[in-house]
């Protein structure tokens, strides 16, 4: 909660700071993009007398956004992204041991605010902030040595904080771009904070 109230004091202030520049903006952008996503979240609990963890390790992400920009320096961008995070999921009972790979599913829908630092120039640098509404899926596991077969919800959707830093740089004028990001988000799930980092390149296209 107190990464929420951060987040949203900074996004204001950008948006207050940013919205009085008198430039005028440039259109749209497009933003298309893969990558890892990586997380240290862990969950240990008890289940049927055996006990139960689960660790979450690095996955593969997609994400597609489309930015305005109001202003020279000022972008708002609506993006999702989707990743089947990794888990390693071990389950001990007594001095029985088992271990296998689940997936937790993950897609935050994302409202930033980017504050462009080098507008206009080749390397076009930007820092943002963002509020997100993140979706999961469930972790589903089954041992058939203990005849156990659950479901673990990780909660209900909840509401992120996320910081970034960007680059775009176009390709000539054809209105093709690189596109690379770094992102670090903090979830308020009930159960489990994923709280990814998120390295993301790809390519923008300028309309």
């Amino acid at each position: 909660m107190k990464q929420m109230i951060i987040g949203i004091v900074l996004t204001l202030f950008t948006f207050i700071n940013c919205s009085t520049t008198e430039a005028a903006g440039n259109g749209w952008t497009v933003k298309l993009y893969g990558g890892l996503l990586d997380s240290s979240a862990m969950m240990e609990g008890d289940g049927d007398a055996a006990f139960l963890r689960a660790e979450a390790k690095g996955s593969a992400a997609f994400s597609i956004g489309l930015e305005y920009r109001l202003a020279e320096r000022f972008g708002i961008e609506l993006s999702t992204l989707f990743s089947n995070i990794d888990i390693d999921f071990s389950a001990q009972l007594g001095n029985w041991t088992t271990a296998k790979s689940i997936q937790l599913e993950m897609m935050p829908l994302t409202l930033g605010f980017n504050l462009h630092l080098t507008p206009g120039s080749r390397f076009d640098f930007y820092v943002a902030s963002s509020i997100s509404y993140v979706r999961y899926g469930d972790i589903e596991y089954n041992i058939e040595e203990l005849e156990i077969d659950e479901r673990i919800t990780i909660g209900s959707d909840s509401p992120a904080f996320g910081l970034a830093l960007g680059i775009d740089m176009p390709f000539g004028s054809s209105g093709w771009s690189f596109a690379a990001q770094a992102q670090k988000m903090w979830t308020d799930a009930e159960d489990i904070a994923i709280d990814p980092v998120m390295i993301l390149v790809g390519f923008g296209y300028h309309f």
